[in-house]
């Protein structure tokens, strides 16, 4: 593999080697926050009281006392920071509050609106014009984009193979994504491009096929593209991998699951407003498998007040989960520490 095509496995691209420390950097912190989830509760919050929760949150996990040390342990001042939301649920999506928080926070902290991407897959149907947000391409300011917005698509040298094929799917792909191939996923531009850093906002939702979709299948399948091939079966082995490629592993920094409100059933996207239940708290984690375990145990709660069998195993654990613990993507065991504002 020569010099350009490794820079890309780690998602570095055109951005040259001078983030490859960073990534190094970090590996500590990432130890020390192994298992370490902190919850903050507040339901209904206002936009300020988005930043409140967020600030505590984000000082709590890191234990630090102010944003400067706290962003210092996660990232630098001359990143470019991508915040992947979710918007495929057109009740339940990454609420607009906890993103201007996190804007707002690394704007004190000393980064330009310049180095702030807002992004998600998709632009219309299942995307960001769905539920309300636009795209925002000033370069001057916070862009708001998505990977099929013009000019950015997917990356053709960055791609996770796997055998499986979409048959019902192959030829409307085919017409309608320029780097497209039935066994392969390609891999956005935003994360292996333009953004040297990933904070991950997955919203609270169950999951028809997977169980639930929280912070490591909102950045797994929502950073490449032919992703339905693996709902047969094959997303326990799909969604850590893809995790574990470096534009995502390396470049991600935190998740913050938006639980203000959460789906207990019929997710991922929109079957009405009677499987929405109010939850009220912010997930926070540098381990995305704690805060995945945690998050499906807030699901499988509800889903038993209403009589619903929780999903996973009798452990309540998911396969894919325990796939991710194995490649040490993070721990199941989660540390919980739970905060009121």
């Amino acid at each position: 593999m020569n010099r350009r095509l490794f820079l890309k496995s780690l998602g570095l691209g055109s951005l040259g080697t001078n983030y490859l420390f960073g990534f190094f950097n970090k590996l500590e912190i990432n130890r020390s926050l192994k298992g370490r989830v902190v919850v903050v509760k507040k339901e209904n919050p206002t936009d300020n009281e988005f930043y409140q929760m967020f600030k505590l949150g984000l000082l709590t996990l890191t234990r630090t006392q102010d944003l400067s040390q706290a962003w210092g342990k996660l990232i630098s001042k001359k990143d470019i920071v991508g915040i992947k939301i979710n918007t495929n649920h057109t009740r339940c999506f990454t609420n607009l509050g906890l993103i201007e928080a996190v804007i707002r926070s690394l704007q004190n902290y000393g980064l330009s609106s310049s180095q702030i991407i807002v992004w998600d897959r998709f632009r219309e149907e299942y995307g960001l014009k769905g539920v309300g947000y636009d795209i925002k391409q000033d370069p001057a300011n916070v862009r708001w984009l998505t990977t099929d917005t013009a000019d950015i698509g997917y990356d053709p040298e960055c791609y996770y193979f796997h055998p499986a094929v979409d048959e019902g799917r192959k030829k409307w792909y085919a017409k309608t994504e320029v780097f497209w191939h039935p066994q392969r996923s390609y891999f956005s531009k935003i994360v292996t491009e333009m953004v040297t850093k990933i904070i991950n906002l997955p919203t609270l939702k169950h999951h028809a096929v997977a169980g639930v979709t929280l912070n490591l299948k909102n950045l797994s399948f929502g950073a490449t593209n032919n992703t339905p091939r693996f709902h047969a079966g094959c997303y326990v082995q799909a969604i850590p991998e893809i995790f574990n490629f470096g534009c995502l592993r390396e470049k991600t920094v935190l998740h913050v699951i938006d639980g203000i409100k959460g789906v207990f059933d019929k997710g991922p996207v929109d079957r009405g407003p009677e499987y929405i239940w109010p939850e009220g708290k912010l997930i926070m984690s540098v381990d995305p498998v704690a805060g995945d375990s945690y998050g499906l145990k807030l699901i499988n709660d509800e889903r038993r007040r209403r009589n619903l069998t929780p999903v996973g195993d009798l452990r309540h654990q998911l396969d894919y989960l325990v796939e991710a613990e194995k490649r040490g993507l993070g721990q199941i065991k989660s540390r919980v520490v739970h905060l009121n504002i």
